[in-house]
């Protein structure tokens, strides 16, 4: 039997911990599951839920702000096709730039410059 791997979690390392939870938590709605603290009681990291995924915010200070959407990684994340309207006023209300769209998906950034999408694939808005 072939056992297909499914997502467990994304690790995502981020500057600003206190942001990038807002926006994960508050924007796009992902359940806060747990916060990590280093032995000073700083916060480190944010877990968050993200279906039968765990979306880890991790705290790296030397990671440099990308606005420009060049890193190699893309998190999709499913709405139903119904919702698509909704998220776009949601995402312009809270001053996120849509950067692209497509029959499937929009696509847009976190507040670090990770490219994110919402995608409704299969269903096209073509067919």
């Amino acid at each position: 039997m072939t056992k297909n791997p499914v997502p467990h979690h994304l690790a995502i390392s981020v500057c600003n911990l206190e942001t990038m939870t807002r926006f994960y938590n508050q924007v796009l709605g992902l359940p806060l599951l747990k916060k990590h603290f280093l032995e000073n009681g700083t916060p480190r990291s944010a877990w968050l839920s993200c279906g039968s995924m765990i979306v880890m915010l991790e705290l790296n200070d030397r990671v440099p702000s990308n606005k420009n959407n060049t890193r190699s990684h893309l998190l999709a994340l499913t709405m139903e096709i119904k919702e698509r309207d909704w998220w776009k006023t949601k995402l312009i209300g809270e001053g996120i730039v849509i950067s692209k769209e497509s029959p499937y998906s929009i696509y847009f950034n976190d507040p670090e410059g990770n490219p994110l999408a919402l995608s409704h694939y299969p269903d096209s808005l073509t067919t």
